[in-house]
C-alpha cells in the first residue's frame, strides 16, 4: 500500500512517541527501581504525561470526549468485563488479597491504579488508534491499538497467569482489547474507558469487602 504524504508523517510521529516513552519507561523503571511505587510512576510519565505534552507542543487537542453516551458506554464495557473476573474468585480467593485495603491504604491504592492504568487507556486509544485511524481507517486503527493494548498488558498477562492460567489470561487480555478498541471506534470517548478502567478495580476492592 502506498502512503501519502500525511499517512507517513502520523507514522513517523507515532514511532518516535513510542520509542521515547519506552525508552522513558525503561529507564526509569531503572532509575526509580528502589522506590515502592517505581512501576506506576513509571507507566504514568512515560505513558501519560509525555505523549499529553507532545500533543499539547504539537497544538493537537487531547479529544478525551465529554460525559455523554460514550462515555457511558466506555465504563459499561469495564464492568462487562468485572463480571467475567468476579467468579475467579471462588477458585483462588488468595489472588485477590491485594485488593483487601482499607483506610489510607484504601487511598493510595486508588491513586497507583489510576497512574497504572489509565495511561494505557490513553495511549493505546487516544495516541495510537484515533490518529491511524483517522489516515488509514478504523479497521487498521483497531489493529494498532490491539497491539499497543497487548503490549501495554505484558506484566498484567504474568500476573493474571496466577488467576486464569496461560491461556485464559491471554484470551481475556486480547478479549478486553478488542472489545475496548471497537467500541471506543464508535465512540472516539477515551475519557470513559479510563473512568470505566478504575471503576472495575475500585467495585473489585468493595465487592472483596462484602463476600
Amino acid at each position: 500500500m502506498r502512503m501519502n504524504p500525511e499517512q507517513k508523517k502520523i507514522l513517523k510521529n507515532l514511532s518516535l512517541i513510542c520509542i521515547i516513552s519506552t525508552a522513558i519507561f525503561f529507564a526509569l523503571e531503572f532509575i526509580l527501581k528502589n522506590y515502592v511505587y517505581h512501576h506506576q510512576s513509571s507507566v504514568f510519565i512515560s505513558f501519560m504525561m509525555m505523549p499529553v505534552m507532545v500533543l499539547v507542543l504539537m497544538k493537537k487537542p487531547l479529544r478525551l470526549g465529554k460525559i455523554n453516551k460514550g462515555f457511558v458506554y466506555g465504563i459499561a464495557v469495564y464492568l462487562l468485563l468485572l463480571l467475567w473476573i468476579l467468579p475467579y474468585y471462588f477458585f483462588n480467593p488468595d489472588f485477590f488479597d491485594v485488593f483487601k485495603v482499607s483506610g489510607l491504604d484504601f487511598i493510595t491504592f486508588n491513586i497507583l491504579i489510576i497512574m497504572n492504568i489509565m495511561p494505557v487507556d490513553f495511549f493505546s486509544k487516544r495516541v495510537i488508534q484515533l490518529e491511524i485511524a483517522e489516515r488509514f481507517g478504523e479497521m487498521i486503527g483497531m489493529y494498532a491499538q490491539i497491539i499497543a493494548w497487548m503490549v501495554g498488558h505484558v506484566y498484567e498477562l504474568f500476573w493474571l497467569k496466577e488467576l486464569m492460567g496461560c491461556a485464559g489470561s491471554l484470551l481475556f487480555i486480547a478479549f478486553s482489547g478488542i472489545i475496548t478498541g471497537f467500541v471506543y471506534s464508535k465512540t472516539k470517548n477515551v475519557f470513559g474507558f479510563m473512568i470505566g478502567h478504575w471503576m472495575l478495580n475500585l467495585l473489585m476492592i468493595i465487592l472483596i469487602m462484602f463476600i
